[in-house]
């Protein structure tokens, strides 16, 4: 279609034969009752490329318009024909067409119709002719949608799966409530809904392509639905946002929240589809419930302990306390990411980049002197996104130790590559005599060697040396956590401290060569120990480690105390296994179980767990 100018001055002119557009003004107003109109080609030619254009019809005697496809054919997914229901594209829109279907007849409501026509750069088509006639058959516009606001919101039954319902957008209006905070290109047309939050304090809702091709969702808490408070947003650039997540940690068990949906642009109003269901107990970090400080002091460290000159340095994002850690092993404890922490679980919704640059520049080229302590021969150019978390302690015994999980985005892709994230557990003091700073050494090492954890030395990938898969887990439960992989529980041990001597620890984590897809400490909660005397919590708590969880075929049971009788109980309180736990590694048959969640009950130690099988 050949370029046409825009002028501000609206030309009117009356016609009654055939046109082409490309002999008329751009924005024109026309009258007429029956009249022919082709693309910029004419009745043989192919329209031109990089074309955009508006022509209004009016009818001369009040009528409706009627306009009847005779030909078409645009170029697929590239150059579009939209029509409005009126004078301009600010009215509503009746019809997208591409392709080279012939589109049905489209019908104004009112005496005018407007034509909008957009080219790409490139490919054209043979266009489009079509017929302009005045109607008293007018199209009559659809209802509002009876969820059009959110005081008429429709309430969504929440199950343990996804059972969707289908909706529409077509002739939905406005709300009054603000625009949502993620919009790019919101204008109206949006449809409500409600759903309850389960006592898990999990809500997952999806949306799903209908005749709407694309999205955008959010959600908010709120009193009542005149008192609304924006929790989660998303628009897609294209097709529908991935599902939302609503955690434990947003303190909404038994509440309810407004679920609001919509088109970008409010231009091509459909169906959709939509769901809410409790999803399993997701891996959960929460960010504001405790300190650094308290993280070391209440959380980490077995309560006996002697802590001191604790110091955090990084973003306030890469830092959180998690539960839900049945997936790795770890029930509870502290996380640390070179991202946000609170991606772990869910909808990966967020940028992967913190953008975080740490001052402590020694501490810095320490983690990257760690990153390049590998068999790749691949040097690793840069850390970026660095969290550093730092603490003094006097020891009790020769010997410290703690629990831990590494795991990374970064898994299943980019191992043995030069974006190898990294992280270490510095220990320094008396009688250490290390590469790294304060003569620190680091013990963050795989078991048995001397080489550092990373995503190139623990994998399940052998390309580039020894992967020590025995310690590496693939993630296959994606909502529940979203790194690719992530280790054994594993345990950091250093020997020969002097015990009432002061040491300090640093745990570091940052981006190896890049500052995109995270990676992750977990530490468990009160496995710091060097010898202290612990209370009965503190020893309960580590007594076993139970891992995957959900998990398919079998269970790994590292099991601490003596020898013990177990079972494995429904949750109808019918006992389907039993047997021996041993003292140390035991790996559970489940095979024979049916899919759902069970409570495994380790009788000598009164220790209860919870085992999902998916």
């Amino acid at each position: 279609m050949k370029n046409l100018a825009t002028l501000l001055l609206i030309f009117f002119i009356s016609i009654s034969f055939g046109i082409n557009l490309d002999t008329l003004t751009n924005d024109s107003t026309i009258y007429t009752c029956s009249d022919t109109l082709y693309d910029s080609g004419g009745p043989s030619g192919d329209y031109q490329s990089s074309e955009d254009y508006s022509i209004t019809f009016c009818s001369t005697n009040g009528d409706c318009l009627e306009i009847v496809f005779l030909e078409f054919d645009m170029e697929t997914t590239c150059d579009y024909l939209y029509i409005y229901d009126g004078t301009s594209s600010s009215d509503s829109l009746l019809t997208i067409q591409n392709g080279s279907t012939l589109p049905p007849n489209v019908t104004s409501s009112g005496s005018c119709i407007t034509i909008v026509v957009h080219t790409d750069g490139s490919v054209t088509h043979s266009g489009f002719a079509l017929t302009v006639n005045c109607t008293g058959n007018c199209y009559v516009p659809p209802p509002p949608p009876t969820n059009n606001d959110p005081c008429s919101a429709y309430t969504l039954q929440v199950d343990t799966f996804c059972n969707a319902e289908v909706f529409t957008t077509v002739g939905a209006t406005s709300s009054v409530v603000d625009t949502p905070w993620c919009e790019f290109n919101y204008a109206g047309g949006d449809v409500w809904f409600e759903a309850t939050v389960p006592a898990s304090g999990f809500l997952a809702v999806g949306t799903f392509v209908g005749s709407m091709p694309n999205g955008g969702i959010s959600i908010y808490s709120g009193t009542d639905c005149d008192s609304l408070t924006e929790i989660l947003c998303e628009e897609a650039w294209s097709g529908f946002p991935g599902e939302q997540i609503i955690m434990a940690s947003a303190g909404l068990a038994g509440q309810t929240v407004w679920i609001r949906v919509w088109e970008p642009n409010n231009d091509e109003q459909g169906t959709f589809s939509i769901c809410a269901y409790e999803p399993l107990i997701l891996l959960d970090v929460d960010t504001s419930i405790y300190t650094p400080q308290e993280l070391i002091e209440d959380v980490f460290a077995a309560s006996c302990e002697n802590i001191s000159n604790i110091n955090y340095n990084g973003s306030d994002s890469a830092i959180g306390y998690f539960t839900n850690g049945n997936i790795f092993g770890l029930d509870s404890g502290i996380v640390l990411s070179n991202g946000l922490v609170t991606d772990i679980s869910g909808e990966d919704t967020y940028t992967d980049e913190l953008n975080y640059n740490n001052s402590d520049t020694l501490i810095v080229n320490d983690l990257l002197a760690v990153s390049n302590n590998n068999s790749t021969g691949v040097t690793i150019s840069s850390i970026n996104d660095v969290a550093i978390l730092e603490f003094d302690f006097i020891p009790s015994s020769d010997t410290a130790k703690f629990n831990f999980v590494f795991a990374s985005e970064e898994y299943q892709a980019f191992e043995c590559t030069s974006y190898n994230d990294a992280f270490a557990f510095f220990f320094s003091g008396p009688n250490i005599n290390g590469q790294y700073t304060d003569n620190a050494v680091n013990i963050a090492l795989v078991p048995g060697t001397t080489d550092p954890i990373t995503v190139t030395t623990i994998n399940g990938v052998s390309s580039c040396g020894p992967d020590n898969s025995q310690y590496y887990l693939y993630n296959t439960a994606s909502l529940i956590m979203n790194t690719n992989g992530f280790t054994t529980p594993l345990t950091a041990e250093i020997n020969g401290l002097m015990q009432n001597e002061t040491y300090h620890i640093r745990i570091v984590i940052g981006d190896g060569g890049d500052g995109i897809l995270n990676s992750y400490i977990f530490l468990e909660a009160k496995s710091f120990y060097s010898g202290c005397v612990t209370s009965v919590n503190d020893t309960k708590l580590n007594d076993i480690l139970i891992y995957p969880v959900p998990t398919k075929n079998t269970l790994n049971i590292n099991y601490k105390n003596k020898q013990s009788t177990y079972k494995i109980v429904d949750l109808g309180g019918n006992i389907v296994k039993t047997g021996i736990i041993k003292k140390g590694k035991n790996i559970l048959d489940l095979k024979l179980l049916p899919e759902g969640m069970y409570i495994l009950f380790i009788e000598d130690s009164l220790i209860t767990k919870k085992i999902i099988i998916n």
